[in-house]
């Protein structure tokens, strides 16, 4: 049986296209990650929704991982995405306008340095987490890659338009590595956290509306 946890709400681009993608019902489990992370102007993260921290995946990929024997898990971490938000969260401010809205910030005249510097931020981030989560799980194959890259206006282009055959969006990296639980870390995130955010308005946070 296998596992899918997303920190994304994706279930909305599967009516696109012919694909035959698996039923729930098919898999393990299925946990929609976002639901757990805290919402509005005043939480943690400085801005309205959208932003589910790798934490949040993290501790869920640890906890299944220890309490369960899936054939394969599957983790959808959200970063690098925008709003690349890892530098405000390490000094404890608001976002700046350009981690906020970053590819509006670039057709503004922002220079292209400054944007992808808080992209590369935020990919730090999420590959902190990545090597918490590999030491804390077993597993004999683990795969690293992402479902899209990021254009920062080669040809016009910007961030990852769906279909984009721009090689900047289209080109992933794929790294395989082993995990071996050390018992380090005791995750806290548990299904207990999970609120009831809205799909169409986490997904228009994101961009994708």
């Amino acid at each position: 049986m296998r596992d899918y946890k997303a920190s994304a709400p994706a279930n909305y681009f599967f009516d696109w296209g012919d694909w035959e993608f698996p039923h729930e019902s098919e898999l393990g489990l299925v946990e929609h990650v976002w639901q757990y992370e805290p919402t509005g102007d005043d939480d943690a993260y400085g801005h309205p929704g959208a932003y589910t921290g790798p934490r949040f995946v993290t501790d869920r990929g640890i906890s299944v991982g220890r309490e369960h024997d899936f054939d394969r898990m599957i983790l959808h971490y959200s970063q690098p995405h925008r709003p690349y938000a890892a530098r405000a969260l390490a000094e404890d401010r608001p976002l700046y306008d350009y981690e906020n809205e970053p590819f509006e910030a670039l057709r503004s005249g922002v220079d292209r340095e400054t944007v992808l510097g808080a992209y590369l931020d935020d990919l730090r981030y999420v590959l902190d987490d990545v090597e918490l989560l590999l030491d804390n799980i077993d597993a004999e194959q683990v795969a690293i890659s992402a479902d899209h890259g990021e254009a920062f206006g080669e040809w016009g282009v910007y961030e990852h338009p769906i279909g984009s055959l721009l090689p900047q969006v289209r080109r992933v990296p794929w790294v395989e590595t082993v995990a071996n639980d050390h018992g380090g870390y005791e995750p806290t995130v548990t299904p207990d956290d999970a609120g009831d955010p809205d799909v169409d308005e986490q997904l228009q946070a994101l961009g994708y509306k």
